[in-house]
């Protein structure tokens, strides 16, 4: 959500997504910090699933959950897996990576985003700057405790509307059971 807090825009991208098993919304830090500009619901548009420390059976066997945002929100990973069987694949979705070393419970997958990829990124050096709640996350893929976790680098920017040897990008799975 840019800094006018365009909401509508949101609503635009996200109405022109399609997926089989549907598209997941969870907050990040923005929807939290800009709420007062918000002049259009992107949360119950048709086709859009929004999780917000709950969960949902997606699949026999698999189940998605949305944790609200660690750095700006109120995460409850307990209330949101309370309702999933135990045995079955869970996929996290949460936006700031940082969560992901903060977890009691383990998810099988879990996507992430909020870092941007560093946005301005230099050969052979780590990012110049990453937000709050990135941790030691940048971008691509994690493993801790048989959990993985894809964190990407997004379609927009933070702060500077600049990207620098850091792509945007749309990443798309397949997953099967």
């Amino acid at each position: 959500v840019a800094e006018d807090g365009n909401y509508r825009a949101v609503g635009d991208f996200l109405e022109k997504l399609r997926a089989p098993l549907g598209v997941w919304l969870v907050n990040g830090n923005w929807e939290h910090w800009r709420p007062s500009v918000r002049d259009f619901d992107v949360y119950h548009l048709p086709g859009i699933k929004f999780l917000n420390n709950s969960a949902e059976k997606l699949v026999d066997g698999i189940w998605i959950v949305g944790i609200d945002d660690v750095l700006a929100g109120n995460p409850n990973v307990q209330k949101a897996v309370s309702d999933v069987p135990k045995g079955v694949l869970t996929i996290g979705l949460f936006h700031s990576p940082s969560f992901f070393d903060q977890l009691q419970i383990k998810f099988d997958l879990v996507f992430s985003g909020h870092t941007h990829g560093g946005q301005v990124r230099l050969p052979f050096i780590a990012p110049l700057w990453l937000p709050d709640g990135s941790g030691r996350f940048i971008s691509g893929w994690y493993e801790s405790s048989n959990s993985k976790m894809y964190v990407s680098r997004g379609l927009g920017n933070s702060i500077l509307d600049i990207r620098f040897l850091c792509r945007p990008e749309l990443s798309i799975f397949e997953i099967s059971n």
